[in-house]
C-alpha cells in the first residue's frame, strides 16, 4: 500500500465494490424481492456489527482479498443459528490449517486487540477467497504481481543490453 499505484488501484476497487448494492432476495411468484425480514438482511444491507456499517465492512473486505488474497469475518449467531453479526478478521493474523484429530479446516486467529489466539472452526468464519490452488488459501495478487514485476524488470533489462538498446 506504500506504493501509490496499489494503494490508488486498492482503494478505486473496494470502494466501487462496497458501494454496490447488497441485498438478500427470496423467491416469489412473480420472481424475486428484497427478504427484508430475514434477519441476514440487516447485517449485508445496513450493519455487519454494532461497530461497522455494512459498506464499511464490505470494503474493508475487499481490501484485504485485493491485498492479502483472503478475505475472513468471524460470523457471530443469535440462539436461533441465525447470522447475528460480521466481524473482520485481518487476513494477515489467519492462518488455515487442517486438523490432525477432526480432518477438518480450521482458522487460528491472533488478536492484536486482546493478544490472544483464538480458534476457529469453518462454520465459524465467513471466507472469500481469491484466486486459490485448493480453495482455501487464495494467492496474493500483490505477491504475485511482485514476482512478475521483480522478473520482467532483469528481463528486459538484458534483453536491452543484448541486442544493444541500452
Amino acid at each position: 500500500m506504500q506504493t501509490s499505484a496499489v494503494y490508488a488501484c486498492v482503494r478505486v476497487i473496494s470502494e466501487t465494490i462496497s458501494s454496490l448494492p447488497c441485498s438478500l432476495y427470496k423467491s416469489v411468484d412473480k420472481g424475486r424481492e428484497v427478504a427484508k425480514e430475514h434477519p441476514l438482511c440487516e447485517v449485508l444491507h445496513d450493519m455487519a456489527n454494532p461497530e461497522m456499517t455494512s459498506f464499511t465492512f464490505r470494503e474493508v473486505m475487499m481490501t484485504a482479498l485485493l491485498l492479502y488474497g483472503n478475505a475472513y469475518a468471524k460470523i457471530v449467531r443469535d440462539r436461533a443459528g441465525h447470522v447475528k453479526e460480521l466481524w473482520y478478521l485481518r487476513a494477515d493474523r489467519v492462518t488455515v490449517e487442517r486438523d490432525l484429530v477432526t480432518k477438518k479446516i480450521k482458522y487460528t486467529f491472533s488478536s492484536d486487540i486482546d493478544n490472544k489466539t483464538h480458534v476457529f472452526k469453518a462454520e465459524q468464519v465467513f471466507l472469500i477467497v481469491g484466486m486459490s490452488y485448493d480453495g482455501l488459501k487464495g494467492l496474493s495478487p500483490i505477491d504475485q504481481a511482485r514476482k512478475s514485476v521483480g522478473l520482467a524488470l532483469p528481463t528486459e533489462e538484458f534483453g536491452a543490453r543484448f541486442f544493444g538498446y541500452y
